[in-house]
């Protein structure tokens, strides 16, 4: 069967070229998930310009499909902002180009995982299906923000 995962993942930023990397063990798929993100970022008016990001997802390891992106969306806008994420927020969806919110599979074994792991609260893409009382559905980056943000 499939379970999920809890993965903390971070950015950091530094002087640079406007290039970001990733853990070489996270694969092609989480690359593109982070590619998407820094694009929809720089979609909100935002760039790395003169600066590079550097992503890390603690414990390394493969991941195995597109669910990172609005995770990486949002540490990338943290960094860039200097605002930090609430830490009691799990965060889980695809990020388009546009910064659309995109569905993802294993919602509820990704929901279970962050409350085992002990997040009061989920971000996830709104699909028009059940959402529990302890998930925050979301169609945009923007809307992500609103709730992912600290000081929100």
């Amino acid at each position: 069967g499939r379970t999920g995962a809890v993965r903390r993942l971070t950015a950091v930023l530094r002087p640079g070229t406007g290039r970001f990397t990733l853990n070489l063990a996270a694969g092609d798929m989480a690359r593109d998930a982070v590619r998407n993100a820094v694009l929809a970022v720089e979609r909100l008016g935002l760039s790395l310009g003169e600066r590079d990001a550097a992503f890390n997802i603690e414990g390394g390891g493969n991941v195995d499909g597109p669910s990172m992106g609005l995770a990486a969306a949002l540490v990338l806008l943290s960094a860039l902002q200097e605002r930090p994420l609430r830490q009691d927020v799990a965060v889980t969806g695809e990020i388009a180009l546009d910064g659309a919110v995109l569905p993802v599979g294993g919602l509820l074994q990704k929901r279970v995982a962050a409350r085992e792991a002990g997040f009061r609260r989920i971000l996830q893409p709104r699909d028009g299906g059940y959402l529990p009382r302890d998930c925050v559905g979301v169609t945009t980056l923007q809307e992500a923000a609103e709730a992912a943000f600290a000081d929100g």
